[in-house]
């Protein structure tokens, strides 16, 4: 396909503070930029805020019918309008969510009723929305249940030979389909007509290929790799940074066990042993953030034993075997000399509570590193990119779908160490380690180091780059 096209993005759910939101809202926005005409189909309550987006509409109860909620005039080549389905009130997930404006529920806990109705509300409302804006194809988002909505929605409308692809982002696969054999159904149906099944990494093409001929469908000739990018003009590094005194560390993510903050927070005595102005800031909230505080009154308390003890009895914190205890073996440390730098720890640490996606720019151009210790899979590095954008040294574990951005960061930097985070059963004295050695490293807050991670993201990550991909792919 060629020339002005019309594209419609079938999200769901939000186009902020997720990764997948920030992925959809800038594909969205890229294709914008580029001439097409946009339809982008999701729960977004602020679409006015995003200049991309020139006219909004909402569908009523029965899904049939729209209200225009702002019309204005087009900022870029193309045109975007945002269409927001009548969900009733009802939300289904892959993670728990704390949006108090929905009845949320996980896909793998909803019951067969409550999946119906999610379902008829979402086809009812892509089947009208598809009859008043026809596209030429679809791109649509997550291992379900988008995409099979997105399937339905086409042939109500007559329109099965527009070709749709289906963008597999993580959670959906990891947390809801390999947990409950019902929703498999819905996942094979729509990766079988699927034009394309796009992923962020190659792991992550490698896991659904994997996981899709275990359900008797063979992807694996229609899968290709589309990461994301980063918006360099808001992740930048900032003048004010070298002024600072201390260093500062930022985790950004949901408070869950799977990202890992229980393992930077134990890692900080270790890295104040060499750093004693060094800050860390964790960015976002979530589930485990009251054992997050358990942990450091702990720690800052001097009682080490207590922590490990409360780090691995308590299931909040998930203590994964393969990247060791939370709290690392007193037998094998210097117990003394980590229970001193423990002590006071409290003061070092900062909960920034949840930070919108433009807010987490100036916390990254702050920062001298980016702590990523995520111990389960994950589809992409996307704060990794972001992070290194601004001006901060990513330190990840070097699994699954971050191992894209830091092979190419690490190639830029002429760095290897950057990739030897491994789930070698030490992951807390491993992240120490990191952390101390790129603060010792580095020229942390000199603008020409900080300018150069800039000039690597932005080259090597481009949002038009992603766009174009998915031209190909339609």
């Amino acid at each position: 396909m060629s020339g002005r096209m019309r594209i419609a993005i079938v999200h769901g759910y939000f186009l902020a503070d997720s990764g997948s939101g920030i992925y959809v809202r800038e594909l969205a926005k890229a294709f914008t930029v580029l001439g097409h005409d946009v339809t982008l189909v999701c729960q977004e309550k602020t679409p006015e805020k995003y200049d991309f987006i020139d006219a909004a509409f909402a569908l009523d109860s029965d899904n049939h019918n729209v209200t225009t909620i702002f019309e204005r005039t087009r900022q870029y080549a193309g045109s975007c309008r945002c269409v927001r389905p009548d969900i009733h009130g009802l939300l289904l997930t892959y993670v728990a969510s704390g949006d108090k404006s929905f009845e949320n529920h996980t896909f793998q806990d909803a019951s067969p009723d409550k999946i119906d109705a999610y379902l008829k509300d979402n086809i009812t409302a892509l089947s009208t929305i598809f009859k008043l804006w026809s596209p030429d194809a679809v791109q649509a988002n997550h291992a379900i249940m988008q995409p099979y909505e997105v399937r339905e929605a086409l042939q109500a409308a007559g329109l099965e030979e527009v070709p749709f692809t289906m963008t597999i982002h993580g959670s959906a696969l990891n947390f809801s389909l390999k947990a409950d054999s019902r929703l498999l159904t819905y996942f094979v149906a729509a990766a079988r007509d699927a034009r394309a099944i796009t992923a962020l990494s190659e792991s992550s093409v490698a896991d659904v290929v994997d996981f899709a001929a275990a359900a008797g469908a063979d992807i694996s000739g229609k899968t290709l790799v589309i990461p994301p990018g980063v918006d360099t003009t808001l992740f930048r590094p900032l003048p004010h940074v070298n002024a600072r005194k201390q260093t500062v560390g930022v985790f950004a993510g949901r408070l869950l066990w799977t990202k890992g903050p229980q393992y930077a927070i134990a890692a900080l005595p270790l890295i104040l042993r060499d750093n004693p102005d060094f800050e860390l800031w964790l960015a976002g909230d979530g589930p485990l953030e009251p054992g997050l505080r358990r942990l450091i009154e702990l720690l800052s308390a001097g009682d080490i034993t207590g922590a490990a003890a409360y780090a691995k009895e308590a299931p909040e914190m998930g203590e994964e075997g393969a990247w060791g205890p939370v709290i690392p073996d007193i037998k094998r440390l210097d117990g003394a000399a980590y229970s001193a730098a423990a002590k006071g720890m409290d003061k070092r640490v900062m909960f920034l509570g949840h930070l919108a996606h433009d807010e987490m720019a100036p916390a990254f151009a702050g920062a001298d590193v980016a702590l990523m210790p995520s111990v389960y899979p994950e589809a992409y590095g996307l704060s990794a990119i972001e992070a290194a954008a601004a001006g901060a040294v990513p330190i990840a574990t070097y699994q699954t779908g971050l191992r894209t951005p830091l092979d190419i960061l690490a190639a830029e930097l002429g760095d290897p160490a950057l990739t030897r985070l491994l789930p070698d059963g030490e992951l807390t004295r491993g992240l120490a380690a990191a952390v101390t050695r790129a603060l010792a490293v580095y020229e942390t807050q000199e603008p020409g180091h900080r300018q150069r991670l800039h000039e690597a993201a932005k080259r090597e990550f481009s949002w038009e780059s992603a766009a174009l991909a998915y031209l190909a792919a339609f």
